[in-house]
């Protein structure tokens, strides 16, 4: 058994209405994770599956409300790199990646 307590916020709906997660236990294998809720409206503290709860909207994410629907990814996506002809996928640029001019982007070491 495990015990995750997130570090960031994360909100969610749930049956009782819009919660934060608390905890996460998960119990293994063949068994669904169990997610500790406190009700933001009551202070109750509930525990749900995942299938019983969804997170709500974030923007900052790009994360659309259950069912909504959201835009594919780009094929002109600005982080991708065009692949070398070493028959590895193309790198993808983390935000930390500087851009330096004249200074080819050869991807992060090991990719």
């Amino acid at each position: 058994m495990i015990i995750f307590e997130p570090m960031n916020q994360l909100e969610v709906e749930t049956p009782k209405g819009r919660a934060s997660v608390w905890l996460v236990t998960d119990y293994g294998t063949e068994t669904e994770k169990v997610f500790t809720c406190i009700i933001k409206a009551t202070g109750e503290i509930w525990e749900f599956t995942n299938q019983q709860i969804r997170a709500t909207k974030n923007i900052t994410f790009e994360r659309p409300l259950h069912g909504e629907n959201c835009d594919p990814p780009s094929d002109a996506d600005p982080l991708r790199v065009p692949a070398q002809d070493s028959g590895k996928a193309p790198a993808r640029r983390s935000s930390l990646d500087a851009e330096v001019p004249g200074v080819p982007y050869t991807g992060h070491a090991g990719v």
